[in-house]
């Protein structure tokens, strides 16, 4: 008999204690190492975010310079740097990119000027955080794939999923085989519209996102290809802009259905004209596994778990203990294990592990679904891959 799957969820549940190292963090992650110097291309939403994570970890990151072509957003992002005369503001990017002392940098731009600043840092000799999505097109993302390859340096993308406690949690009791294998993967997002004030409304834009698909749902699609063990085959997709009518190019309320190499069917639902504060929704991202032996379903906001064994009829609730340093103005859950993680890949000499090849596989079903939805069929993905 698998000795995994003899494991109640109460013992995954002790073997889990103690995951909230330095006390709460992930042991692999508690090592503390020299402090790196970095800089911020991108002064907008994202890269504030990952500011005030910063300022966390002083011993291990400081921000020493800032880049944007918008004056207003560099003045802001100032206002969350502890010693803002410190910090650098750079004139043009090759300021920030030609000085010695910065070892990395976090590009944190609208989608369509990732591939441009990712390729002049690593040019540089920089190692290179890139945000979600990888890029806005599959051109762009095989060209910084390419240059990361040839580059020899660290290149992560900001999948943030991949490092959420939450979601390792559900790797954790899918890989101990209490479940079974998994047969069906969803996830459900109702959210609110995009923001649309200044410096913020790009994300209505199909030029510079991708759509909407490659622009929210690259993290979703990464964890039905982290959790399915695989890789899409095809991809059946139905939506449209059906609420959102004031100029906009993006669609606002999707399916998208998808089929593993390995037989694992998975299913996302997108809504982006919800409730006004999606941190009120009770149900929002609920992700969920129906494998060969049993059922999980989990919810962000909730930071819970519920897990049933078919055979027992077991079931079981686990709570996940948010992080204290993951304030309520960051974007998603996850944020300080892939800052710190990004710093223990440059140290040790690692690579991501979410690398530009895992990024470009969650853009994937993104453009597949785009391409099913205005074709009305179903995309494989062979037909996007490029030889």
């Amino acid at each position: 008999m698998n000795e995994k799957k003899d494991k109640s969820i109460e013992e995954i549940r002790r073997s889990l204690e103690g995951y909230y190292g330095d006390e709460f963090l992930p042991e692999h992650l508690r090592e503390k190492y020299r402090t790196i110097n970095v800089g911020i291309i991108g002064c907008g939403d994202a890269g504030r975010a990952h500011i005030i994570i910063s300022n966390q970890i002083r011993d291990r990151e400081r921000v020493v310079a800032l880049y944007d072509i918008h004056e207003f957003q560099v003045k802001d992002t100032l206002s969350v740097c502890p010693e803002p005369k410190e910090v650098k503001v750079c004139k043009n990017i090759e300021e920030m990119l030609n000085d010695p002392d910065i070892e990395a940098v976090y590009v944190t731009t609208p989608n369509n000027h990732h591939k441009e600043y990712v390729l002049a840092a690593l040019r540089a000799g920089k190692h290179v955080f890139c945000e979600k999505p990888l890029a806005h097109t599959l051109e762009d993302a095989y060209e910084i794939v390419k240059a990361w390859q040839d580059s020899g340096l660290i290149v992560q993308v900001g999948l943030t999923y991949r490092y959420a406690k939450i979601f390792r949690r559900v790797k954790e009791i899918l890989d101990s085989g209490y479940i079974g294998y998994p047969v069906m993967i969803w996830c459900k997002e109702p959210r609110p519209p995009f923001p649309r004030s200044r410096g913020r409304d790009w994300r209505y834009s199909q030029e510079a996102t991708g759509g909407v698909l490659n622009e929210k749902d690259c993290h979703h699609f990464d964890l039905f290809n982290w959790f399915s063990g695989s890789k899409p085959k095809k991809v059946s997709a139905f939506g449209g802009a059906n609420v959102i009518k004031y100029d906009t190019e993006i669609l606002d309320s999707v399916f998208v259905n998808l089929e593993y190499e390995n037989n694992v069917i998975a299913n996302l639902s997108l809504c982006t004209f919800s409730e006004s504060n999606y941190k009120l929704i009770e149900d929002f991202m609920e992700v969920g596994i129906n494998g060969s032996e049993g059922r999980l379903v989990s919810w962000v906001n909730r930071d819970l778990i519920k897990v049933f064994h078919n055979a027992t009829q077991e079931r079981q609730e686990i709570i996940i203990q948010p992080n204290p340093r993951e304030g309520e103005e960051l974007f998603h859950k996850g944020f300080l294990h892939e800052h710190l993680d990004f710093l223990r890949c440059i140290n040790k000499g690692e690579q991501a592990f979410a690398n530009p090849t895992i990024g470009i596989w969650s853009m994937y079903p993104a453009f597949a679904g785009e391409m099913s939805i205005k074709e009305d069929r179903t995309v494989y993905i062979k037909e996007l891959i490029k030889e």
